[in-house]
Formats: structure tokens, C-alpha cells, sequence
């Protein structure tokens, strides 16, 4: 599984007050499936907090590089595909092509539709899941402490560091389990696309 993977620079200046009103705000949310307090999923729009808006900015600005990043093993299969099927690929090319991959994206097509903060304590998971129909997902790492449990995506596990944010397809099957930590603090949403 391709994924698109970035570290906010400021990440330490921000992380503190991002950790405190994701805690305070999951009082008024509910629970993940298998047990992670969540809160409620606007906290974008309008921004809950001036650090959610600055996080939220700077991932905003991730979504084009993340999406050639995660088309570019894609684009392959798909030029090779119509190649040996037609022996012919400008069909393609032509309408949808720029230098760096064969697809053009609309750097502001994208939005984020929906953000919300998770708290993970002992035991807290979110069983597999993913959130199609959004064409991307994003997930900002704020509170790593130690025992903080591991990102799973189809069948990989990734050990994610406080200040990054990972950036996957809408479709791609996705937990988080086995939390041995008290705090453990994310920043989620779903993105959608208009080109």
C-alpha cells in the first residue's frame, strides 16, 4: 500500500495546546469502535481552536503531492493496462497528463469535509476500518507516548512519531489496537475531491 507520509515543522511549538483541546473536546464526542474517545467531526470548519487551524492549513496544502505520491505505482498498471490492451495510451494521456506522473490534479479541488481528534488510553482501538466513498484520509500524529499503539493498514504496521501526519486512500482498510498508554492523541479527516 502506497502511502504519503509528511512531518509538520512546527510540530513541537503546537503540540501541547492541539493535545489539551483534543482531550477537552472528546468529552463532548463519543466512542470509535473499540473504544477511542472521539469528538465531533467538524472541528475544521470553523476551527475549533487556532492550532487545529494551523495543523489543518499546513495538511491542506499535503493533498496534491500526497495524491501523485499515491498514484504514481497506479499510473503504471494503468499505462501498461491500456498499452497491451489498445497499443495505444494519448486517449489518456492527453486529456489527463502532466510531466511528472500522467495525471493532472486540481490543486484546489480538494476540501477537507469532515476532522475530528481521537484519545486513545490503555486498551483504546479503532477496530479495522476505512471511509470510503472519500478519496483521501488523513491522520496527525499530536501524542505518541511510549506505548502508544502502531497504525495497521492492510495488513502492515506502521509506528507513527508525534508530529507526522500520514496522508492514504479513502479506501484503504486502516486500526489502531493494543493501546498501552494514557493520551495517546490523533487529528483525523476525510477529504473530498472536485476536480
Amino acid at each position: 500500500m502506497k502511502t504519503a507520509l509528511y512531518k509538520y515543522e512546527y510540530s513541537n511549538l503546537h503540540k501541547e495546546a492541539l493535545h489539551n483541546s483534543i482531550l477537552e473536546l472528546s468529552q463532548y464526542g463519543g466512542k470509535a469502535i473499540g473504544g477511542a474517545k472521539e469528538t465531533e467531526c467538524n472541528l475544521h470548519d470553523p476551527p475549533a481552536t487556532k492550532e487545529i487551524k494551523l495543523v489543518t492549513d499546513w495538511i491542506s496544502t499535503l493533498f496534491c503531492d500526497a495524491s501523485y505520491k499515491l498514484l504514481q505505482s497506479e499510473v503504471k498498471s494503468i499505462r501498461d493496462f491500456v498499452m497491451e490492451d489498445t497499443g495505444n495510451y494519448s486517449f489518456i494521456s492527453e486529456s489527463h497528463s502532466d510531466n511528472k506522473s500522467g495525471w493532472k490534479i486540481n490543486p484546489d479541488g480538494f476540501k477537507i469535509h469532515q476532522c475530528w481528534g481521537l484519545v486513545y488510553d490503555r486498551g483504546g482501538a479503532t477496530f479495522r476500518h476505512n471511509h470510503v466513498p472519500y478519496s483521501l484520509t488523513f491522520c496527525y500524529y499530536v501524542n505518541m507516548p511510549k506505548g502508544a499503539s502502531s497504525l495497521y493498514m492492510e495488513g502492515k504496521e506502521y509506528q507513527m512519531k508525534e508530529g507526522e501526519c500520514i496522508i492514504i486512500p479513502g479506501s484503504a482498510d486502516h486500526g489502531s489496537e493494543n493501546n498501552q498508554c494514557e493520551g495517546r492523541t490523533v487529528l483525523v479527516g476525510n477529504v473530498v475531491y472536485h476536480p
